[in-house]
């Protein structure tokens, strides 16, 4: 199986079921590359793991959507990136 077929039945997995070994495998499968892209924002390996942890915690909370998600993949990068840009916009404030 492909990783983007295999994305897409986890994503599957979630959504219909609530299947938490999915999000499991998911973790496992995207974790380093979350986290690599996240620190090139952040700039700071415990905020990164911090962020990147709270993408997948995400993920569980909102799956009743996944269904609708046509590009998995992507979908876990845009969420990383708006996470990491939450998180940079709010250590600027004062």
């Amino acid at each position: 199986m492909d990783t983007a077929s295999g994305i897409n039945l986890l994503f599957e997995r979630m959504a219909s079921s609530a299947d938490q070994s999915a999000l499991w495998d998911l973790h496992r499968l995207y974790y380093q590359r979350l986290f690599r892209f996240v620190v090139t924002f952040v700039r700071n390996k415990e905020s990164a793991e911090e962020i990147t942890n709270d993408v997948f915690v995400e993920i569980w909370q909102r799956r009743h959507l996944l269904g609708k998600v046509n590009q998995p993949e992507m979908y876990l990068f845009i969420c990383a990136k708006n996470k990491a840009l939450q998180y940079l916009k709010k250590k600027a404030l004062p």
